[in-house]
């Protein structure tokens, strides 16, 4: 079966043993979507220790093949769009700028 060798491949290349491999077969936990929705204490409960239990949730997180990773065109993106600023605007944004409240302004009067 191709997913199930390049779920096997995913898990190694993440550090996961064949000893752990063969578990999670076993235990029929060996799709994708299930290992991603594994809780740790799930994972703890069919015997795997902190190490493996860490490879196994990092091992979908990061794609490790080309053919996981999305086309620049069709990445999603969260920020905010970029604001465009005139220059003069960029000039007077450079300038050095600070405010002195009308209540500093009378004290510093008073002192002198």
């Amino acid at each position: 079966m191709d997913s199930e060798e390049s779920i096997s491949k995913t898990l190694r290349d993440a550090g996961v043993t064949e000893n752990t491999i063969t578990t999670l077969k076993d235990e029929e936990l060996f799709q994708e979507r299930d290992l991603e929705l594994a809780s740790i204490d799930l994972l703890r409960g069919i015997g795997l220790k902190g190490g493996q239990i860490l490879a196994i949730k990092t091992a979908f997180e990061f794609p490790t093949n080309l053919e996981k990773q999305p086309e620049p065109s069709k990445a999603k993106h969260y920020g905010a769009p970029a604001i465009q600023v005139s220059p003069e605007r960029k000039k007077e944004l450079a300038k050095p700028s600070f405010h002195v409240s009308p209540y500093v302004d009378k004290k510093k009067k008073d002192w002198i």
